[in-house]
């Protein structure tokens, strides 16, 4: 695998367990979050997680807060600026923006 691919993989990821979770699929959105992990592992490996930038500014929302919650460590500003945007929406990618940014302040995320 190489940074590209980890990238496209991501976002193929973050995408399909934004449609899970509208759909209530818990097992497609738990599936697609494994896909997420796997390719942020490759990324932190190569410390190439900063990569995750060009993703911030997906069209996708669900592409948004997985990127953005996965850039706090990277750039917080940015990823704060992102997941506070996406908490604006009604739906439930506001609440899991609130909710990420919420455990962020407590220092409860284990990114």
């Amino acid at each position: 695998m190489e940074i590209g691919s980890s990238l496209n993989s991501f976002k193929i990821a973050a995408y399909n367990h934004g449609v899970a979770t509208h759909l209530g699929d818990y097992k497609k959105a738990n599936e697609s979050y494994k896909s997420i992990l796997k390719a942020v592992n490759f990324l932190k490996l190569h410390n190439s997680i900063y990569k995750l930038s060009e993703l911030i500014n997906d069209s996708d929302v669900s592409v948004q807060l997985w990127a953005a919650t996965y850039l706090l460590l990277d750039n917080p500003e940015a990823a704060l600026n992102m997941l506070k945007k996406i908490s604006n929406d009604d739906g439930i990618m506001g609440f899991n923006a609130k909710t990420t940014i919420s455990e962020w302040q407590k220092g409860n995320l284990k990114l």
